[in-house]
């Protein structure tokens, strides 16, 4: 059980980098995609990318408090 939560630490700042680096991407296929209206007066665009890619930034936040807090419980045990 230890081992797994010791990998999942070690892994965490390149599961949040890669967490911040889709939402980055959802954002930029976001702007670059095409939007328009069409002969029916139909509104085309991808707008649940704004929603994910919100997301998972706020995901990739997450991710780095919680590492940032590990750092700082280990840091403070070993300041004992």
């Amino acid at each position: 059980m230890n081992t797994t939560k010791n990998w999942v630490m070690r892994h965490l700042p390149y599961i949040g980098t890669a967490v911040l680096l889709c939402g980055i991407f959802c954002l930029i296929a976001k702007a670059l995609s095409p939007e328009y209206l069409d002969a029916q007066g139909y509104l085309h665009e991808n707008f649940f990318l704004l929603p994910i890619s919100f997301t998972l930034l706020l995901a990739a936040v997450f991710l780095c408090a919680v590492f940032a807090a590990y750092l700082h419980q280990a840091y403070l045990l070993l300041s004992i």
